[in-house]
């Protein structure tokens, strides 16, 4: 949950280094971390680590660093007020003073409102340094297909996916939940960092991209920039004109239905049989198609890229006019820069998000993953589909 909310997170299993563990988990403690959760559960009164080096090292960190955030996070509810967390049941299971965690503030863990609220204030702890830190946009670094390395875990916001099971190309479903209540409160971040950009560094799914763009959508104040890997700056400003596009409507049914777009922006043509066979297989039935291509192939420049995503988004918004329906199944090949760019573009329609999986030995097909509504005022993730 914290990973698909921007915070990055130090794990003893996957992070820990080799040598004493009680060293190597002071020097961690004390190696740079903005903030620290203390969970406490029954089980947490066995663990020697936690009382007697991790819980003084981040009480002394609460102390000594007024930038350093401190929370703790608890199960053990007080059986004279159940919902409300126990704190003296905190303080006897990691054996502390009487009182030394009663100034912290204590999250329910039973609740999934307290872990969103949670996790919400660590992100925003985080970006509130950049206020501080000077102007410039605020920084997202992400990554959905796998971790980083510790040098990219700096920047205020740093977005990774759980890992995935198999040959499974789709985001892991378990991503969604936390990722769409991000996604909602990403323009308070924005505020709380005192910024009117954003700066998308890194790359992932499509389905994440267009949902990020969706959270803020053109219709916003907030402007989008995005680097890619070979450092090219592709933002929501049209600095240049529009790469040709070639786009092919098919009508295939009566109006009032949804449309079904094929955008195909790689450098190499894509083949679009998977997209034929979730046409004629998938039992979604659709006024209209469309599909979109590059009139020329080639890479596309980073200072067209605002402007092939609103033509994209003006050819998209003509056929739903045409059908008199604003729902579109989007399948989508090209430069995750586009796809973020596109998202932040379709506000007032709502996109069902597809993703092509490949098995290794199989046929590739598409699965709708997600369903976005740009600007919708709880979030543009709506509904969650695989």
């Amino acid at each position: 949950m914290l990973w698909a909310h921007g915070v990055p997170v130090w794990f003893d299993q996957d992070d820990l280094g080799v040598g004493d563990w009680r060293v190597r988990i002071r020097e961690a403690l004390r190696g740079g971390i903005s903030g620290g959760v203390i969970v406490v559960t029954p089980e947490a009164e066995k663990s020697r680590a936690l009382a007697r080096i991790e819980v003084p090292n981040l009480q002394d960190l609460g102390q000594e660093a007024p930038d350093f955030c401190l929370a703790i996070l608890s199960s053990i509810e007080r059986e004279d007020a159940p919902g409300e967390v126990d704190w003296i049941a905190s303080e006897s299971i990691l054996d502390t003073e009487r009182g030394a965690l009663s100034g912290i503030r204590h999250f329910n863990l039973n609740k999934q409102a307290d872990l969103e609220n949670l996790v919400f204030q660590l992100a925003r702890h985080r970006v509130a340094a950049c206020a501080r830190s000077g102007d410039g946009p605020l920084e997202l670094d992400i990554d959905t297909y796998s971790r980083s390395a510790p040098a990219q875990l700096q920047r205020p916001l740093v977005v990774r996916a759980p890992k995935r099971e198999g040959e499974q190309r789709r985001p892991p479903a378990e991503l969604w939940p936390p990722y769409a209540a991000f996604l909602a409160r990403l323009p308070e971040l924005l505020d709380a960092a005192g910024r009117g950009a954003l700066r998308v560094c890194g790359g992932g799914h499509l389905s994440v991209a267009c949902a990020m763009g969706a959270a803020v959508p053109t219709t916003s104040r907030y402007l989008l920039e995005v680097i890619d890997s070979a450092g090219g700056v592709w933002s929501s400003r049209c600095d240049d004109e529009a790469i040709q596009l070639v786009p092919t409507r098919q009508q295939v049914g009566a109006g009032g239905l949804p449309v079904a777009v094929f955008v195909d922006l790689g450098a190499n043509p894509a083949t679009s049989n998977a997209f034929d066979r979730f046409l004629d297989g998938s039992g979604r039935s659709y006024s209209a198609t469309l599909r979109i291509v590059q009139a020329s192939r080639g890479y596309i420049p980073s200072q067209a890229g605002a402007a092939t995503a609103s033509a994209i988004a003006d050819m998209i918004r003509d056929l739903c006019s045409t059908v008199q329906l604003q729902q579109v199944d989007l399948f989508f090949k090209g430069p995750f820069a586009i796809a973020l760019l596109l998202g932040q573009r379709l506000n007032t329609i709502r996109v069902r998000v597809h993703e092509l999986e490949e098995p290794v030995d199989g046929v590739p097909y598409y699965v709708p993953v997600v369903e976005l509504q740009p600007g919708a005022s709880r979030g543009p993730v709506v509904e969650i589909l695989s």
